[in-house]
């Protein structure tokens, strides 16, 4: 449920560029993903054992949720996002979401 929240938030941010926000936040999602499994595969469950790994991924993926949170909060209700696409004061929340749906990615447990 992750990925459809984030595409309508960057769809919302970035009304100018959908299709390169989306195109970022899938890549991006991808790549955490890869980095999540190869980590969990050869590191974590040697190290950790499954149960443990998938206990690890739990507690990242709630540390990562009370920042987003956190966060969200300090940014305020009733802040109206900018409505263009490309602007200079814009590019840092969209690095946000993409380091957020990089960690997400790579945050998945192992389906084994």
């Amino acid at each position: 449920m992750t990925f459809p929240l984030m595409s309508a938030g960057l769809i919302r941010r970035y009304p100018a560029a959908p299709g390169e926000s989306l195109a970022m936040l899938y890549f991006t999602n991808s790549f955490g993903a890869s980095i999540g499994v190869l980590a969990s595969g050869f590191v974590m469950i040697e190290k950790l054992g499954l149960p443990g790994t998938v206990q690890t991924a739990g507690v990242l993926n709630l540390v990562l949720a009370a920042a987003v949170w956190v966060l969200a909060r300090a940014r305020g209700a009733d802040e109206r996002p900018p409505r263009s696409g490309r602007d200079s004061e814009g590019a840092a929340p969209f690095r946000f979401f993409l380091a957020v749906a990089l960690l997400t990615g790579a945050l998945r447990s192992p389906s084994r």
